[in-house]
């Protein structure tokens, strides 16, 4: 199944979006698409002038009846777009509402680059080259085993440790360029008593342990239930419950906050944050190691000067320190640069944008 939805370039930097360290299973092609899984589809992505492309692989009927949001997604995306409403809906426009929902295109990024450059100069000077950075909407279920393995080590490590656990004991989703792709497995496979050693041999080291634990906890706690539990539950209830599994830390914890459970206020301080955070907190810039009160010191001060999407500007400031971009952001491979505007040189969408930041943008 294929389909295109609209986005401008400017709208969304996928390099940027795929490259920040908020997930690991996208992988850029020869031809400039990229490829990656999520609900349970092998999906390649590609920009096409003000369209994003896409390509479904696997079963797509699944993905469709297993959402049980697909139709709230739907409402608000008709709405988007300015559709008119219709009797009826074929697949084509349920799949352009699961890749909108999935890059969060509900959210008005223009908007909000507009505000956080304006309440930080720092900001405002990493907007232009990493501008369109999306938070990806994504399982919590996979977000957390996704985070166990990637504590003190590469992401390389960990892109090899998340495709090993999905090779292992994922089911097959399909061949795409002669590649096999594979489902996130399912809690239950990762209780297993079997699991411990099969992932000591494939070197996991310690974070073996720690998935196996933590994946038995999860099934005495209700297993698929408690991870639906966890949505409904307040940033720092969702925190704590988080915790009190084996191998979560603060940080592990935020991780999973931010990028699974859309608490998009969730601060997950590692190197790079408390270096980034010594420009903002100069007491700070002495102190060689984060303590739990430090911790809390550099998440209260983004969540201060942000507000409610902390978590989401701290990433466009943590991915604009990665060595990785450092290297690359003067060679972009996305298909122009944002149209900016002279004054405030911050992207908005003409698709996404409300009337007030458009008019800001022209004044």
């Amino acid at each position: 199944m294929e389909g295109k939805i609209k986005c401008r370039p400017d709208c969304l930097q996928l390099r940027i979006t795929f490259n920040c360290g908020q997930c690991y299973r996208w992988n850029i092609q020869p031809d400039g698409s990229w490829i990656g899984v999520f609900h349970h589809c092998v999906w390649t992505v590609k920009h096409e002038n003000d369209y994003l492309c896409y390509k479904v692989n696997g079963n797509y009927k699944r993905a469709l009846t297993e959402n049980t949001n697909l139709k709230d997604i739907l409402l608000k995306y008709v709405k988007a777009m300015n559709m008119p409403e219709r009797k009826y809906v074929g697949d084509n426009m349920l799949l352009d509402c699961l890749l909108w929902d999935y890059f969060r295109m509900f959210e008005d990024l223009g908007e909000h680059y507009i505000r956080w450059s304006k309440c930080d100069p720092n900001f405002r000077e990493k907007a232009d080259k990493f501008y369109g950075l999306r938070m990806l909407k994504q399982d919590p279920e996979e977000i957390l085993f996704t985070f166990i393995c990637s504590s003190n080590t590469t992401i390389k490590r960990i892109t090899g440790m998340v495709e090993k656990l999905c090779s292992l004991y994922g089911d097959k989703i399909s061949e795409v360029n002669g590649n096999s792709y594979y489902d996130f497995p399912d809690v239950s496979k990762l209780a297993n008593s079997s699991v411990l050693k099969e992932l000591q041999l494939a070197k996991f080291g310690y974070r073996a342990a720690y998935i196996v634990n933590s994946a038995s906890k999860i099934m005495e706690m209700g297993g698929k239930d408690w991870f639906k539990k966890l949505t409904s539950l307040t940033y720092e209830e969702a925190k704590s419950e988080m915790m009190k599994l084996p191998g979560i830390g603060e940080k592990v914890a935020d991780c999973i906050c931010l990028m699974g459970l859309n608490h998009l206020s969730a601060i997950p301080v590692d190197t790079h944050v408390f270096q980034i955070s010594k420009q903002y907190i100069p007491e700070l810039i002495h102190k060689r190691t984060v303590n739990n009160c430090i911790y809390k010191r550099i998440g209260d001060h983004f969540r201060n000067l942000f507000g409610h999407h902390a978590g989401w500007a701290h990433v466009v400031l943590f991915c604009a320190d990665l060595k990785i971009h450092k290297r690359t952001n003067n060679n972009v491979s996305e298909m122009r640069k944002p149209r900016n505007n002279k004054k405030s040189k911050i992207v908005v969408s003409k698709y996404f944008a409300t009337k007030e930041v458009l008019s800001i943008m022209k004044s």
